[in-house]
C-alpha cells in the first residue's frame, strides 16, 4: 500500500491539473472546453478581435495581448432581458478542497444590463454565485471566485441584455487554480533586527471569501465578535442583502449582529501587521442600514490603538458605500475596525472587499476619470440609463465633447450621458457621490461640464441630507463653451451629505452632456455660474468678518502720577508716544483710509471708525525712516508684553522694526517684518524681561521704493505678564471656524506649559540664538524673526542616528475638529525626521504630519488636523524630532497656535482670509505678490473681480507693475514644503488673470533645496479679460519641494497679472490650457560642468549655480549664507548683491594664481571686477 500513495497522489494532481486546463481559454482559436448553452438562453456569445461593431459600447482589443481574441454578447438585436450562456466542462471537487475561478470581463456602455456566474448542479439547478450590473468602465477587470467542494457541477456565465443596443458584454482569459483564491496583491512585513526567518507576505486586499479571513481575528479586549457571513444577516430591516464581492448570497462578509450584544458595545476586528514604510490608501466597502446604526471607527493600530482615522455614524441606507482613508507612514501597523452597537436591533454594521493601494488616496470626492470612476457611482435605483465614461469625441456629431478637461487630448477620459435612441425626452441618468461628513466648514463642489448641442436637455446637482434632496444647482440648453467651471456652496453641513448629479435627455440626438475633474473642497463659493441657481434656492451673502477687537489688559508697570499711559488706541491723541527727531518724517494719526490708492488699511483696528497711526510713503525715497518712541518704563515684573496690531497693504511696502532701548543707542530691533502682509490687521506681540535701568519702546518704519507702501499701527498695549503662556490644562471651544484658540511663541521659559517627555532619548533646548552647529539650524526665531525672539530646537551633535526627542503640550479639550498650525526649520545636510501626532491618554497613533530630509534655510508653516474624536477625548500634541545622520540636523519649532476646523488641503488658498501657507519671499525676486479685491489701479489691465466669489469684495492675489517696477522684475509667490509625490501622481490647479497689452509672463517651478528650479507651468502674453483655468503635473517623486509662482513684469504697467484658487489633488494631469507650455520635465541637478566664457556669472542668491562642492581635493565645503557668519569678528556682515543684511552670499576663495571674489569695496570685500561674480585665473 506504502507504494501505491505517490501513484494516488500523482493521479489525483493530474486529474486537478486536466479540470483546471479544461477550464483555461484565452479563445484565441476557438472556446476550448466552453459551449454555448441549449434551451435555455437566446443568443450565442461571439468570438470578436478589435472593437465591437457598435461604438461607444464594449472592448477595444482582447485582454491578453490587445490585439487577440475574445468572446462577447452582441446586444444591437434582441430585446431587453435576453440572454446568451457559456457553460463550462463538468468537474468535481474533493472534500475540503476548493477552486477559484479568474476570468476578465469588460462591461461599456450606458445599456449594460448584467453579467451572472451559476453553479449548475447534476439536476440542472442554476444557483447565482456572482454577479455584475450596469456600465463598469472602459478596462477589462478581473473576477475572482471561490468554488468549494462539489460533485458533478457546472459553471454557466450569462450576459443580459439591457433597454438597448450599447449594453455589449465581454469576457476574456478564463482560467482555474487550486485552492481558495490568492488576494490581489502582497506585500512583505518589515523584517525584525536580528530576525532569523522572513515573515509570511501579508494580502493587502481581502473580500472574507473563505474561512481564514485573510489572517483577520478578533480582538480579545472588546464587548463582542463580528460574524462571518453570506446573504442577510439575522435581523430584520438592517445589514445588506447580499456581500459586496459576489453580490450574490454565495458571498461572504464580516458583520456585527446587533442581537449579539448590549446597547453601546464594541466589537473590533484586527488585520495581520503591516509594514509602515510608506504611505498607504486603504479602500474598503461599508454597509451600515438600519434605524438604529451606531458608529464604524478605522485605526491602524502600533503599539496602541491610536486615534481614528476614519469615522461614520448613523443610518447610510441600503446599498454597499466606498470609503477611503490615507495611511501615513510610520511604525508598523494593523488595521483595525471597530464597530459600535447602538440601542436597537436594527443597527448591523457590515465591511467588505478592503484594499491597501501605494500613495495617499485622493481628496474625497475628487475625480478625473483616468483610472475609472474613484468613489462615484451609478445609482441602481430611480433613473432610466447610466452615465458612461470616455474618450475623445462622442458617437453624435455636433454634441459632446472632443477632448477630456483633465489633459486636453482624446487619449483622455471623462463621464457623459449619451442623448441617441433608446433614450427618450425626460430619461434621467444619475451619479451618486461618496457620503461628506457634516462640518463646521462651508464646502465647495466644483466640476467641469460640457453642455454643446441643439437638444441639450438639463444638468441638475442635488445636494442629499438623509432621505432629503435639495437641487443646489441646474442648467439647461446648449450652453457657449465646449468646458465650463461649475461650483456648487454647500453652507457649513450639520448632517452627513453627499451629491447626485443628475442628467435629463433633452428633445433629440444633439443633447449629450458631460462632465470631468469633479473635486469637493473646504472654502467658500457661490454657484458658478450665476445663471445655474436653482429656482428653489436662496442666496446667502458672503461677507468678510471684521479682526475682533481686543481690550487691552490693564498695564500695572510703573507710570508717573499725571502722565499718559502706553497703551494707545489713538483715538484722542499720541498717549504718551512721541515723534523723534532722529528721523526722516513722521507717523500720521488717521481716520478712515490712507490717501494712497491699494494701500493702508480701510479703517483702524479698535471700532474701524476710529483712529490709527500710519506712514504716508509717498513723495518718499527708499529707505526713509519714521520712527515713533515711547516714555520711558521701569519694569516692575518679571516679564512684561508689549502688544500691538499692525497693517502692511501694498506692492511697495517696507519694513516695520520695533526695538527696546535702555541707552541712547538703538542697537539691534527685536521685532521686525518686510514685505506685504496681506489686507487686514495682524496682532504682534513682544515679552520684555524685567530690565535693571527703565526702556522704552521705539517703533520704526522703513520705505521701500514706491508709494504703495503705507504702513499702520494701532492698539498698542503694555502689561504685566508674558504674551503667551500656559493655555492651561483643559480649555473648551465653542467657537467659529478659523478663529484661533491658542497660541504659543515659546517667548517665556516656560514655554506655555510644555513639557519634556521622559521616554525618548534627549530633550528639546529653548534657545533664542542660532543653534551650536555650523550649518544646520535658524539663525533667528519665527516670531519675531531677530536673535531677540526664541524657539524650541533638537541639537544633533552629541546624539545617535534615529535618536528621538519629544515634547508634549499641555492637555486640550474641544469640542470639534481642530487645526493646529506650527512653523518648523529643518536646515542641514543630514536632516532626520519631523513628526507631529496627537496623543490621546498613552495612545499616541500616528503621525499627523511628518517631513523628512533638508528643507532649506527658512522657516515654514506646517498644519495638522486633529479630528473630532481626539479633540473632544482630551489630547496633547506631541512634537518629536528624529536625529539624522550626522550633527547636521538640528530641527526647530515656533509659533504653535490652534484654529478652529479642519485644515485646509495643504496648499489650497482661496486668498479671501490671507495668504494661507503661501509666502512672499523675502530674497532672489525684486518685488511681492499683492492680496486685492475689486479692480486693479491701472485701467485696461488687471480682474475687476476675484474669481472664489465672482464679486468686487472678494480677494485675489496680483503683481502690479506701475512704476517703480522694470521690465523684467520678478515676483515669487513660495508655497509650503510638500512630501515626495507617489504613484498616485499629484496636480496643481488654479486661475489666473493675465489682461492687458504689456502683460509678460507667469510661470509656475518646482523648487527642491540644492536644486535650480525647473518650470512645470509657463503662459505669455495678454490672454483677455477673464479668469482661466491653468493646471501642470507635479514630477517630483524623490525629495520635498515647494510650488514657485513667478510673474514677470512687462515693458509697462498695463501688464498686471493676478492668481486665485489654488487647489491640489492627488492624480495625473496634463497642462491646461492648451497655449501654456513647460520646461523640461527633468530635475537640473547642480553638477560640475565645464562652462565657457562669462558662464560663471553667479550672484548665489537660489543656490550654486553651476558650481559644485569637490569631493576629493579639499577637507570641508563652502556654505551658502546670510546675514554675518558664525563666528564673531570676522567675514563680512551682508552680502555684496544686495549690500544690507537682507540677504549675504559669503564666498571667497584665494588659491596661489586663482583668485575668485563676490564684492567692491564694502568692509572685507575688495573690487577687481564690475560683474557680480568673477574669477581671475589665466589658466581659465
Amino acid at each position: 500500500m506504502t507504494g501505491l500513495l505517490p501513484l494516488i497522489v500523482l493521479a489525483l494532481a493530474a486529474e486537478f491539473s486536466a479540470v483546471g486546463a479544461q477550464f483555461d481559454c484565452t479563445f484565441e482559436t476557438g472556446f476550448c472546453q466552453w459551449t454555448q448553452a441549449q434551451g435555455t438562453d437566446k443568443y450565442d456569445w461571439k468570438r470578436k478581435v478589435g472593437s465591437t461593431q457598435t461604438r461607444g459600447t464594449g472592448p477595444t482589443g482582447d485582454h491578453t495581448t490587445g490585439s487577440g481574441h475574445y468572446i462577447y454578447f452582441e446586444t444591437s438585436v434582441g430585446a431587453n432581458g435576453d440572454k446568451a450562456q457559456l457553460t463550462s466542462p463538468t468537474l468535481s471537487i474533493a472534500k475540503g478542497q476548493s477552486k477559484c475561478l479568474i476570468f476578465y470581463y469588460n462591461m461599456y456602455g450606458q445599456h449594460v444590463n448584467a453579467l451572472n456566474v451559476y453553479e449548475k448542479t447534476n439536476t440542472a439547478k442554476m444557483n447565482i454565485v456572482w454577479t455584475r450590473h450596469g456600465n463598469q468602465g472602459t478596462n477589462w477587470t478581473e473576477a475572482r471566485i471561490n468554488f468549494p467542494a462539489a460533485t458533478n457541477v457546472q459553471v454557466v456565465i450569462e450576459a443580459v441584455r439591457g433597454r438597448g443596443y450599447k449594453g455589449d458584454i465581454a469576457i476574456d482569459d478564463t482560467k482555474t487554480v487550486n485552492g481558495p483564491c490568492p488576494p490581489l496583491g502582497t506585500i512583505l512585513p518589515s523584517v525584525p533586527a536580528g530576525a532569523k526567518t522572513t515573515p509570511m507576505p501579508v494580502g493587502t486586499s481581502c473580500n472574507f471569501e473563505t474561512k481564514t479571513i485573510c489572517g483577520y481575528t478578533q480582538d480579545k479586549t472588546d464587548d463582542f465578535d463580528w460574524r462571518w457571513s453570506t446573504g442577510s444577516t439575522a435581523s430584520a430591516m438592517t445589514g445588506p442583502d447580499n456581500d459586496h464581492t459576489y453580490g450574490t448570497p454565495t458571498g461572504h462578509y464580516m458583520y456585527i449582529e446587533s442581537a449579539d450584544a448590549r446597547p453601546h458595545a464594541k466589537a473590533r476586528i484586527v488585520s495581520p501587521r503591516l509594514p509602515g514604510s510608506g504611505t498607504r490608501c486603504l479602500q474598503f466597502y461599508y454597509s451600515m442600514f438600519g434605524q438604529q446604526v451606531n458608529t464604524l471607527n478605522v485605526y491602524a493600530k502600533s503599539q496602541s490603538l491610536g486615534n481614528v482615522l476614519w469615522t461614520l455614524s448613523g443610518n447610510q441606507g441600503m446599498d454597499w458605500k466606498i470609503a477611503q482613508v490615507t495611511i501615513p507612514r510610520g511604525s508598523n501597523y494593523n488595521i483595525v475596525f471597530e464597530a459600535i452597537r447602538g440601542t436597537g436591533s436594527r443597527g448591523d454594521i457590515g465591511i467588505d472587499d478592503i484594499l491597501l493601494k501605494h500613495g495617499s488616496c485622493p481628496r474625497p470626492g475628487y475625480c478625473n476619470f483616468e483610472h475609472g470612476t474613484c468613489t462615484w457611482l451609478n445609482t441602481q435605483r430611480n433613473d432610466d440609463f447610466d452615465w458612461v465614461i470616455h474618450q475623445g469625441s462622442t458617437a453624435t456629431t455636433h454634441t459632446g465633447p472632443q477632448n477630456d478637461h483633465t489633459t486636453g487630448k482624446t487619449s483622455g477620459h471623462y463621464m457623459y450621458i449619451e442623448s441617441s435612441a433608446p433614450q427618450k425626452k425626460g430619461d434621467r441618468a444619475r451619479y451618486v457621490s461618496e457620503t461628506f461628513k457634516m462640518s463646521s466648514q462651508r464646502k465647495c463642489f466644483q466640476f467641469w461640464y460640457s453642455m454643446k448641442g441643439s437638444d441639450i436637455g438639463t444638468l441638475r446637482v442635488y445636494v442629499v441630507k438623509g432621505l432629503t434632496e435639495t437641487v443646489a444647482w441646474q442648467l439647461s440648453g446648449a450652453q457657449p463653451s465646449t468646458w465650463m467651471h461649475a461650483r456648487v456652496p454647500v453652507y457649513s453641513p450639520t448632517k452627513n451629505f453627499k451629491f447626485i448629479i443628475e442628467g435629463i435627455v433633452g428633445s433629440g440626438i444633439n443633447g449629450d452632456i458631460a462632465i470631468d475633474d469633479m473635486a469637493v473642497n473646504t472654502m467658500t463659493c457661490g454657484v458658478t455660474p450665476s445663471n445655474a441657481m436653482p429656482p428653489s434656492a436662496t442666496t446667502t451673502a458672503t461677507t468678510t468678518s471684521k479682526p475682533t477687537s481686543t481690550t487691552p489688559r490693564k498695564s500695572t508697570a510703573h507710570v508717573p502720577p499725571g502722565s499718559k499711559p502706553v497703551s494707545c488706541n489713538f483715538d484722542n491723541d499720541l498717549c504718551s508716544w512721541s515723534q523723534i527727531s532722529n528721523d526722516n518724517f513722521d507717523w500720521t494719526r488717521h481716520q478712515g483710509s490712507t490717501s494712497s490708492g491699494r494701500t493702508g488699511p480701510h479703517g483702524d483696528h479698535t471700532t474701524g471708525k476710529g483712529f490709527y497711526l500710519y506712514t504716508e510713503v509717498n513723495g518718499q525715497s527708499a529707505n526713509k525712516t519714521a520712527r515713533l518712541q515711547s516714555k520711558s518704563i521701569t519694569s516692575r515684573t518679571m516679564t512684561t508684553c508689549f502688544s500691538f496690531w499692525y497693517h502692511m497693504h501694498g506692492d511697495h511696502i517696507g519694513t516695520l522694526n520695533v526695538y527696546i532701548m535702555s541707552t541712547p543707542m538703538i542697537g539691534s530691533p527685536v521685532w521686525t517684518k518686510t514685505g506685504a502682509q496681506g489686507l487686514t490687521w495682524k496682532h504682534g506681540a513682544i515679552t520684555i524681561s524685567k530690565r535693571n535701568n527703565p526702556f522704552t519702546i521705539l517703533i520704526e518704519a522703513v520705505t521701500s521704493n514706491g508709494n504703495r507702501g503705507d504702513i499702520a499701527i494701532d492698539d498698542v498695549s503694555l502689561a504685566n505678564g508674558s504674551c503667551t503662556g500656559s493655555t492651561g490644562p483643559t480649555v473648551h471651544t465653542t467657537v467659529h471656524p478659523g478663529q484661533v484658540v491658542r497660541k504659543c511663541d515659546f517667548e517665556a521659559k516656560s514655554i506655555c506649559g510644555y513639557t519634556q517627555d521622559k521616554s525618548d532619548n534627549f530633550d528639546w533646548t529653548w534657545t533664542s540664538h542660532r543653534t551650536s552647529s555650523y550649518g544646520t539650524g535658524p539663525s533667528n526665531d519665527h516670531t519675531y524673526g531677530t536673535t531677540s525672539g526664541h524657539y524650541l530646537y533638537t541639537e544633533a551633535s552629541y546624539q545617535r542616528q534615529g535618536n528621538k526627542a519629544r515634547i508634549f503640550s499641555p492637555t486640550y479639550h474641544d469640542s470639534q475638529t481642530m487645526c493646529a498650525n506650527f512653523y518648523y526649520h529643518m536646515y542641514g545636510s543630514s536632516m532626520g525626521t519631523f513628526n507631529v501626532y496627537a496623543k490621546v491618554g498613552n495612545n499616541t497613533g500616528r503621525p499627523l504630519f511628518s517631513r523628512s530630509g533638508n528643507q532649506g534655510n527658512k522657516w515654514i508653516v506646517g498644519q495638522a488636523t486633529v479630528p473630532a474624536s481626539t479633540a473632544t477625548s482630551g489630547y496633547q500634541m506631541v512634537f518629536e524630532g528624529v536625529r539624522g545622520s550626522d550633527y547636521k540636523s538640528d530641527i526647530a519649532l515656533d509659533d504653535v497656535s490652534f484654529t478652529v476646523g479642519s485644515c485646509s488641503s495643504p496648499g489650497d488658498c482661496t486668498f479671501e482670509s490671507g495668504l494661507c501657507t503661501w509666502k512672499n519671499t523675502a530674497n532672489g525676486d525684486q518685488f511681492d505678490w499683492t492680496v486685492d479685491s475689486g479692480g486693479t489701479s491701472s485701467t485696461s489691465t488687471g480682474p475687476s473681480t476675484d474669481h472664489t466669489l465672482g464679486t468686487r469684495q472678494g480677494k485675489y492675489l496680483y503683481i502690479e507693475t506701475s512704476a517703480p517696477r522694470l521690465t523684467g522684475d520678478k515676483a515669487w509667490l513660495v508655497s509650503e514644503s510638500f512630501s515626495p509625490v507617489t504613484s498616485s501622481g499629484r496636480c496643481i490647479s488654479f486661475w489666473y488673470s493675465m489682461y492687458g497689452a504689456t502683460v509678460d509672463s507667469l510661470n509656475v517651478y518646482i523648487r527642491v533645496p540644492g536644486r535650480t528650479d525647473y518650470m512645470i507651468w509657463h503662459q505669455s502674453g495678454n490672454q483677455g479679460n477673464g479668469w482661466l483655468n491653468g493646471q501642470a503635473p507635479i514630477t517630483e517623486k524623490i525629495k520635498s519641494y515647494s510650488i514657485v509662482f513667478e510673474g514677470v513684469r512687462g515693458r509697462s504697467y498695463s501688464g498686471d497679472i493676478a492668481i486665485d484658487d489654488i487647489t491640489f489633488t492627488t492624480s495625473n494631469c496634463g497642462i491646461l490650457p492648451l497655449s501654456a507650455t513647460a520646461g523640461p520635465q527633468t530635475t537640473a541637478q547642480v553638477t560640475t560642468q565645464v562652462v565657457g566664457k562669462g558662464a560663471f556669472a553667479c550672484d548665489f542668491q537660489n543656490d550654486f549655480c553651476g558650481w559644485a562642492q569637490s569631493t576629493r581635493a579639499d577637507q570641508f565645503d563652502w556654505t551658502r549664507n546670510h546675514g554675518g557668519t558664525g563666528s564673531y569678528g570676522t567675514g563680512p556682515s551682508s552680502d555684496h548683491t544686495h549690500g544690507n543684511s537682507k540677504l549675504m552670499i559669503n564666498v571667497q576663495i584665494t588659491d596661489g594664481t586663482e583668485f575668485c571674489n563676490d564684492g567692491d569695496n564694502l568692509p572685507g570685500w575688495t573690487d577687481a571686477s564690475f560683474d557680480s561674480f568673477y574669477c581671475i585665473d589665466h589658466k581659465i
